[in-house]
């Protein structure tokens, strides 16, 4: 117990982990507002199911031993569908973004996505390999770059896995570029979906 003495009396280090988490916490609400911007301008029309106003954004203390803090704009969630952009703050790793499609919501994309996921190459996206659908971090029993995937082994999994999570990691130092980079990471997949829009005036 003595060698945690000296941490358990460090009330000024709690002070700066807590207004840290309140900064991360400021940061991804105006993340939320630039993705909104981003749709608007894109005139993308987002699935009905989906919450495309106010997200959520929540935090908790113990990730694999680690603080976080989640954005989750746009979101939908359900038992038998998911569309969601998930923005993660885990202490001590970099930002991670990723575009997460499952169920009824994934069946209806499946073939524009196989269609167009080209695109996404050269641009610094993983695809998710592993079966544990809520286990984000950026790992390689968890995700493979989409550059080092084949196009034939890429389309396979597309068609076959119950899930697909596309996702991009931000250095910590960049946080001021996270609001644009996320904004980015959802565009350019959802725009490999075929996304409908809002015809011009």
């Amino acid at each position: 117990m003595e060698q945690f003495l000296k941490i358990i009396s460090d009330r000024d280090h709690i002070l700066k982990k807590t207004a840290a988490l309140r900064a991360i916490e400021m940061e991804l609400a105006q993340t939320r507002d630039e993705i909104a911007k981003a749709i608007r301008r894109g005139k993308f029309v987002l699935p009905k199911e989906a919450d495309a106003h106010m997200g959520k954004i929540s935090r908790g203390e113990n990730h694999k031993g680690f603080p976080f803090v989640v954005l989750d704009f746009p979101k939908h969630f359900s038992r038998s569908s998911v569309f969601a952009l998930r923005t993660l703050f885990w202490w001590g790793n970099p930002f991670i973004v990723t575009f997460h499609l499952g169920g009824e919501m994934l069946n209806g994309h499946r073939q524009s996505l196989a269609k167009n996921i080209s695109t996404l190459r050269g641009k610094s996206f993983y695809f998710c390999v592993n079966d544990r659908e809520w286990d984000h971090a950026i790992e390689k029993r968890n995700y493979r770059r989409l550059d080092a995937i084949k196009e034939a082994e890429l389309k396979r999994m597309i068609a076959e896995r119950p899930f697909i999570k596309l996702a991009r990691q931000l250095p910590l130092k960049d946080v001021r570029k996270l609001k644009k980079f996320a904004a980015e990471t959802f565009i350019s997949v959802y725009s490999c979906l075929d996304a409908p829009r809002h015809p011009a005036p």
